[in-house]
């Protein structure tokens, strides 16, 4: 029981400090970097399942 509010308290400080970062780092930077990534990953697993 205790790993479990243990995991819960983690997960909720890591989702806080990753949202206050990504906040942080859009209001002044653009979003094209995650543009090319969502391209690129959708377009490897367009070929992973067309190929595979």
């Amino acid at each position: 029981m205790e790993w479990l509010l243990a995991g819960s308290v983690a997960a909720f400080v890591a989702a806080y400090l990753a949202t206050r970062f990504l906040v942080r780092h859009f209001e002044n930077r653009t979003l094209i970097p995650f543009a090319i990534y969502c391209t690129l990953a959708g377009l490897g697993s367009l070929a992973h399942f067309i190929i595979g």
